[in-house]
Formats: C-alpha cells, structure tokens, sequence
C-alpha cells in the first residue's frame, strides 16, 4: 500500500470475507502537499508537517502557514520569491526555494 499525497485524517478501512471489518486512528501524511497554480508564479508547492500539523505556502515574497487547513498563524516574511516549500517533521524545520535562484 501507498499513500501518494500528503493530507490530514488519513484513516485504513479493513474487511475480510465474514470477518468484522476495523477501521485504523486517524494519522497524517506530511510532505509536499502538491502543486498549485498561482498566477504569474505559475505552480507551487506547500507543505505539511505531520507533527506540528502546519501547512506551509509559499506568496511572492512570504511564506503563509495555516494550523490544520484553516487557522492563519504569523507569516514568515522577507523572502524573495518563494517557490516551493519542504517541511521536516523530524526537525520541525522547513526548507524554502526562491525563483530568484532559479534566474
């Protein structure tokens, strides 16, 4: 089994013949969530860190994090042209590339 996208309240649902059927504890994929087209910009990428349960994305020169898809906490600002973002649940850091690199 694999689970391809990064998201919130995954759950595993199990049946077997005449066996009684379980579902599993919610759990939390982290990871780059996916692309997102934004204009100008074209595609980006947010991120999810699975411990903390924030979501990174990126805007044209600051980094918006939201608490579970709907809280905005403070942004993370002065960058310059933030493209995609990497969250690492270990750490509790992220990672952010800029098109200014790109150029």
């Amino acid at each position: 089994m694999a689970v391809d996208s990064a998201g919130l309240g995954y759950t595993l649902d199990a049946t077997s013949g005449t066996l009684t059927g379980a579902a599993s504890t919610p759990f939390d994929i982290g990871g780059v969530i996916g692309a997102i087209p934004v204009t100008q910009l074209g595609p980006v990428a947010g991120a999810l860190n699975v411990r903390t349960r924030k979501i990174y994305l990126p805007g044209s020169s600051l980094v918006s994090v939201l608490l579970d898809d709907k809280e905005l906490l403070p942004q993370i600002s002065g960058l310059e042209t933030p493209f995609g973002v990497a969250a690492n649940a270990t750490t509790n850091q992220i990672y952010v590339s800029s098109l200014a690199a790109l150029r």
